[in-house]
């Protein structure tokens, strides 16, 4: 087998060989591999079969004769810094439209602990990478490939991500193949942009889960890596195919405590559900329950008769899929209002947004406990990345999405796969809201349970499965630039995925340092202002 950093890979070819590579300055193939070889050469979609028959790990998949990358020494992260004055203005400045008495309830929630504060201030994650000196967008620095020499672009890396991945946001869900899955499950800071945004948020929730649950920083560093190694081995599995397209980590493929996680979440039942949130009077009908436990209350009168005015086969209806697999077309009887309610105090980072609950009839028989289906109505506002795009950029934005609910819902029916058909959006009094069903099936998994290094490194494998193939499936690039193509060039070489690797763990151990910093001086600014 060639030795690293050797250019001149000529091909002998020995009718005797047995198609094993060995270890001599030249790889001999049988005359039979030798012809598949020549002819897989000229066709991308064959260059991963190459890469298996060479046994070649150390090869650009996308590129066999490629010498091993150069890659450099990257500038030196930020030094962590207390920066509590700035903090506090970015809080006040993001919330300015809420009262005193919200913002205490908000306020006290997200400085309840670190991880209830990272996961609320996505807006500051963003800022610190883009211009923060924390992110190293460009990934010809990183892997030492030339990109461009390849014909790709500024924005070749971006493809659709949920811009805001952190383990919380993982969980089951039921798709309308009828699987319970693990997968990606929050769409509202979701955008198409460079992915490594949802790779480094991710990276640095693991490093923080993992020391909250008693580990070390060695551990924790491990873990980071595995998942970084996992995510790009992932994604050269897809080369050449499409299983990408459906591929979801369902019981049939989780495995250990996820696999399970999932089967206890399958014993659920939509009745269930029912049952916590309606009630059925003595006439046969039945309503919302409003309570301390549902956080339900009455919906006002203005915002009902707009939820009425939309929900017809012309406004609703319209965003729903029309065609594809178990997609539901808009049908009256099927669709019949119910009641409404609205939602109080819900999310972390949404906390605060208008949230309303529709239970609509399903069929004509409401006493069918798996009949009436609650729909999850959620108000919408301007993604992080808003904040961070270049007037170029914000214009192209403004050219995809009709309006905010648009580009979430778009969002989630390219981030998985056999999406919920009653996924869609409506406005309200000129606010976008999505409309998803609540699933009876939706769960997060219990992330606390995970003590050993073990079971953290089985775990976010697995969630770099999830990431990778949904970053895969929302490539917005097509061949020759599909994202998996783009990544393939970039990090398919183990040096270059290893110094990746290297680089996001670093960024998640010294960011989660910010982190712990930045939210020391939210929680004695909540102790000062807002108790």
């Amino acid at each position: 087998m060639m030795g690293h950093g050797q250019s001149d890979y000529s091909l002998a070819i020995d009718p005797a060989d047995d198609g094993v590579p060995h270890g001599s300055s030249k790889t001999a193939f049988n005359w039979g591999r030798a012809v598949i070889v020549t002819a897989c050469l000229a066709c991308t979609g064959c260059l991963a079969a190459i890469a298996g028959m060479l046994e070649m790990d150390d090869f650009l998949p996308v590129d066999l004769f490629t010498p091993d990358p150069l890659v450099p020494t990257l500038p030196a992260l930020p030094a962590v810094t207390s920066r509590c004055d700035w903090i506090q203005a970015e809080m006040m400045r993001e919330n300015a439209n809420y009262s005193h008495s919200f913002l205490k309830k908000k306020f006290q929630l997200q400085a309840s602990d670190p991880n209830m504060f990272y996961r609320g201030v996505d807006f500051i994650f963003w800022r610190d990478m883009t211009s923060g000196g924390w992110g190293a967008f460009n990934l010809s620095l990183i892997s030492g490939t030339d990109l461009a020499s390849k014909g790709l672009s500024r924005a070749s890396t971006w493809t659709w991500i949920t811009g805001d991945q952190h383990l919380s946001n993982f969980g089951a869900w039921k798709n309308r193949h009828g699987d319970i899955v693990f997968g990606v499950n929050d769409f509202d800071e979701a955008a198409i942009y460079d992915f490594q945004m949802d790779v480094w948020r991710l990276a640095v929730s693991m490093y923080d889960h993992t020391i909250t649950n008693g580990l070390s920083d060695d551990d924790a560093r491990n873990v980071v890596h595995a998942f970084a190694n996992k995510y790009v081995e992932t994604m050269l599995s897809y080369m050449g195919n499409d299983k990408a397209t459906l591929y979801e980590v369902t019981t049939d493929h989780a495995h250990s405590e996820l696999k399970e996680f999932l089967k206890e979440v399958a014993t659920k039942a939509r009745s269930d559900q029912l049952d916590t949130f309606t009630s059925v009077d003595a006439d046969g009908n039945r309503h919302f329950v409003h309570d301390h436990k549902t956080r339900l209350q009455p919906m006002s009168r203005v915002v009902e008769q707009a939820v009425r005015a939309s929900w017809s086969a012309e406004g609703y209806g319209a965003t729903l899929n029309k065609i594809g697999w178990k997609e539901r077309e808009w049908s009256d009887d099927f669709f019949r209002i119910v009641d409404l309610a609205e939602r109080l105090d819900s999310g972390d980072g949404s906390y605060g947004v208008e949230r309303y609950y529709v239970l609509i009839a399903g069929s004509e028989n409401l006493l069918a406990p798996n009949d009436a289906i609650i729909l999850d109505v959620k108000e919408t506002s301007e993604p992080a990345v808003r904040a961070v795009l270049s007037p170029a950029d914000a214009a192209w934005y403004d050219n995809l999405f009709i309006n905010e609910a648009a580009r979430a819902v778009n969002a989630q029916r390219r981030l998985t796969s056999y999406t919920d058909p009653f996924t869609g959006w409506i406005e309200l009094n000129g606010k976008a809201f999505v409309v998803r069903q609540r699933s009876p099936w939706k769960a997060s998994f219990p992330v606390e349970m995970l003590t050993t290094a073990a079971q953290f490194n089985r775990f976010v494998e697995q969630v770099a499965v999830v990431t990778a193939t949904s970053h895969a499936r929302g490539t917005v690039g097509r061949s020759p630039a599909q994202f998996k193509e783009v990544i393939t060039h970039a990090l398919g070489h183990k040096k270059a995925r290893h110094a990746w690797g290297k680089r996001v763990t670093e960024v998640a151990e010294s960011y989660r340092q910010q982190v712990l910093a930045d939210y020391q001086c939210f929680k004695e600014f909540v102790q000062d202002k807002f108790t």
